[in-house]
């Protein structure tokens, strides 16, 4: 498990060795959750874990197991008539269960 803490200014820039940042990047390798310094203080190793796995990987959202490597058609999940591609961008506050 890796953690990065990111300043807001200049927007996602990885803070400086020892320095706290503004918001907090925890990723396994598969998944990545974006939590504030308080939700990161707040946890423990278990949370974090249960956290990562509730969030879609790669390979659950269909995406190419490489990297750069774009979905073919047939990997593309059809849009729905009601999905018309406006979806709000998940904010750190929205991981809580």
């Amino acid at each position: 498990m890796k953690v990065t803490w990111l300043l807001k200014n200049p927007f996602g820039t990885t803070a400086q060795p020892g320095e706290r940042g503004d918001f907090v990047r925890v990723s396994d390798g598969r998944a990545t959750v974006y939590l504030l310094p308080n939700e990161f203080d707040h946890a423990d190793e278990r949370r974090l874990r249960w956290l990562l796995a509730q969030q879609p990987t790669r390979a659950r959202r269909g995406e190419a197991s490489d990297v750069g490597q774009r979905p073919t058609a047939a990997h593309r999940q059809p849009a729905s008539a009601g999905d018309r591609g406006c979806r709000r961008r998940a904010r750190p506050g929205d991981l809580r269960p």
